[in-house]
């Protein structure tokens, strides 16, 4: 594992915590890579490798995303509802602004 980290120089915010059941023994986790198989998440004890089967390969992870992860697994139980999102569009295609 790398170095510590504190989850609030990872981005973690208030809505996050509000996400959270307090009697839970799940770990928050930000998502700094995903791959076909697994991701590199970070949290207060440092870096890891999850593996993405089952269910945790279904909720369409991305990189920035924040997870629950089951420290005894190691496995990811749920995704943290989104900030914010960054859409590409399709080359050639017109963008408007709202």
């Amino acid at each position: 594992m790398a170095s510590a980290n504190t989850l609030q120089s990872l981005g973690w915010r208030q809505s996050f915590q509000s996400q959270l059941d307090t009697d839970s023994d799940w770990v928050p986790a930000r998502v700094l890579s995903v791959h076909r198989n697994r991701v590199e998440i970070a949290h207060a004890e440092g870096r890891e490798k999850v593996p993405l089967a089952g269910r945790s390969a279904a909720l369409k992870i991305a990189v920035g995303d924040w997870v629950l992860v089951d420290r005894e697994g190691p496995r990811i139980g749920r995704l943290l509802e989104r900030f914010g999102v960054f859409k590409r569009g399709a080359a050639g295609t017109a963008r408007t602004r709202a």
